[in-house]
């Protein structure tokens, strides 16, 4: 995008058989609009496109500097469906720092709710997180309020086997909060 060789990129891809990508505007400033208008190509080659919405690195020196309010998470995540993407990943760093301030599980409820849960995969990625013990938190955290086959992304594989515990209520994070299938 940056160098203005998007559709040659897209035809690389189709010819090594990739046909899933990422749409992102946390490392490209990109506003909604440049960001819709990639999804769209993209989708209408044939792609299946994750979007991801938020800010990455909140609280880090060089990054920015607050979260981005809830209305316009949820309209971001509006645009990139309409524009086609497949699902919208919300940004990790983007709902911790929501999450940090007073309401913020109101407002990822508030988001989850305007967008479906089912549309959203919510990002867990060991390299930033850094301890189990948080990642655990987030992920008993999301399958208590969106069920316990909520969109999980960016998992270390080790973490696997206890958080498809969590799902199906085994874990003493997840016993009498998740139902049992």
């Amino acid at each position: 995008i940056r160098q203005g060789c998007l559709d040659p990129f897209l035809d690389e891809l189709q010819e090594l058989g990739i046909n899933i990508l990422e749409v992102s505007s946390t490392h490209l400033a990109m506003d909604i609009g440049q960001k819709a208008n990639v999804i769209e190509n993209a989708k209408r080659r044939g792609f299946t496109v994750f979007a991801e919405i938020g800010k990455k690195y909140i609280g880090d020196p060089d990054g920015p500097k607050t979260h981005m309010r809830t209305s316009q998470v949820i309209r971001e995540m509006k645009d990139c469906l309409e524009a086609g993407a497949f699902k919208v990943i919300y940004e990790y760093t983007e709902v911790v720092s929501l999450l940090k301030q007073d309401g913020g599980l109101e407002g990822l409820l508030e988001t989850a709710g305007a967008i479906g849960a089912d549309n959203i995969m919510f990002e867990l990625p060991t390299s930033i997180v850094g301890t189990w013990k948080e990642v655990a938190r987030y992920a008993a955290l999301y399958i208590e309020h969106f069920g316990p086959n909520v969109n999980l992304g960016d998992l270390d594989p080790s973490h696997l086997l206890t958080i498809e515990s969590m799902r199906l209520g085994l874990t003493n994070r997840a016993i009498g909060k998740v139902p049992v299938p």
